[in-house]
């Protein structure tokens, strides 16, 4: 079976490092898989006219790949008034993805996201009767809070879009399933709910720590839905407070509003690769992760992994592994700072136990999950 997957070229991310694991995991369980890489990016520093293509080689398979301007998918957004304008606009997209599927002729495509690039190539897909399942990692509506009409609701429409009748969709959690426009559909045969698989890269054995003073972590894309307004009231919390933390914050805020709320006690740092983040968790007390809404959660999953209390909300995906794990203690409610900041002490004591990391495991275990998942591409492609 000849799978194509549409990919990124960064370096980090929740998607990418979801897809790399299973790709991985696959090649090495199941020499009948064979994959073809549709690869999009956004080049910084590019003009909103300029194109790259090229070809080149992923996980020792074919991959084109596309490079158009960062500013490029925002503008013809902005251009949109419909799905039908939002089609026409992105026709090169859409035209790359049909030459990658004329080219390698995949059995089935596997389509990751539910933002404009997966709807470009979920646009090909039909265009070609392709069968295609459909990763929902996560909801384009939910991460776009704040964004102003009529923007949103374009994004709310293409969101719909992706659903039909026909087609399969695997989920990272329940949570996800029930955060995105699928739960009130009629086909609930068609949906399956698959865990998003962790690397053992993440398994480290917990190093003893010393510090009098307790290190606090946060890592995110700072985004609305993230609850940034609860890490800015935890950090002018704990300036006042009589046992502040270090507090050390991991996302992609520019350098210059970063400056804004460091102090003393603060330090805000830039996106990090996989093996830099293993090492940020190894030097945390204690990761706090107040998302309003995560399909998964990657970053609380990869700071138990190796050692590391996370707090997480219970409309996060992750929450659903954290209580078969028994770890049902990490699952806290985000409404007053001051509490959690007063909890923080008896986590770190309490730590995780071995057997706690192993039960994770073994639910995030990559090879049992991507048999699952290679499953739900066998069984669509066989429909065709």
């Amino acid at each position: 079976m000849k799978i194509l997957v549409n990919a990124q070229d960064k370096a980090v991310g929740g998607i990418v490092r979801m897809m790399n694991t299973f790709v991985e995991s696959v090649l090495k369980t199941d020499p009948t898989v064979s994959f073809h890489f549709a690869v999009a990016s956004s080049g910084i520093g590019m003009d909103i006219s300029d194109r790259r293509r090229g070809k080149e080689t992923l996980h020792g398979f074919k991959a084109d790949h596309l490079v158009l301007s960062r500013d490029y998918y925002p503008e013809m957004l902005k251009r949109s008034g419909s799905l039908a304008e939002l089609k026409n606009n992105l026709v090169e997209l859409v035209d790359f993805y049909l030459e990658c599927l004329e080219r390698s002729k995949p059995d089935v495509i596997l389509i990751n996201g539910t933002y404009y690039r997966p709807w470009a190539l979920l646009q090909a897909a039909r265009q070609k009767n392709i069968p295609y399942v459909v990763y929902v990692h996560g909801s384009i509506v939910q991460e776009a809070k704040g964004v102003s009409e009529p923007i949103l609701s374009l994004l709310k429409e293409m969101e719909k879009d992706f659903y039909s009748e026909n087609a399969d969709y695997i989920f990272p959690s329940i949570a996800a399933l029930k955060g995105t426009v699928f739960s009130g559909r009629a086909n609930p045969d068609k949906f399956h709910v698959i865990y998003n698989s962790l690397d053992e890269a993440f398994f480290v054995p917990k190093k003893p720590r010393t510090n009098i003073q307790k290190t606090v972590g946060f890592a995110l894309r700072w985004e609305e839905v993230k609850n940034t307004d609860f890490i800015l009231d935890f950090i002018k919390y704990n300036r006042t407070a009589p046992n502040p933390y270090q507090i050390k914050v991991v996302s992609d805020l520019v350098a210059e509003k970063s400056k804004l709320f460091q102090d003393q006690f603060t330090e805000f740092l830039p996106p990090k690769t996989m093996a830099e983040m293993i090492a940020f968790y190894q030097e945390m007390d204690v990761v706090i992760n107040p998302s309003f809404f995560e399909t998964f959660g990657y970053v609380p999953a990869e700071a138990v992994a190796g050692g590391t209390p996370a707090l997480v909300s219970p409309l996060q995906g992750i929450s659903e592994v954290f209580l078969k794990c028994g770890l049902e203690r990490m699952i806290s409610d985000f409404s007053d700072v001051s509490a959690i900041h007063e909890k923080i002490p008896a986590i770190i004591q309490r730590g995780i136990s071995r057997k706690e990391i192993e039960d994770l495991r073994m639910e995030l275990d990559p090879f049992r999950l991507s048999k699952k998942i290679v499953a739900v591409l066998t069984k669509a492609e066989k429909l065709k």
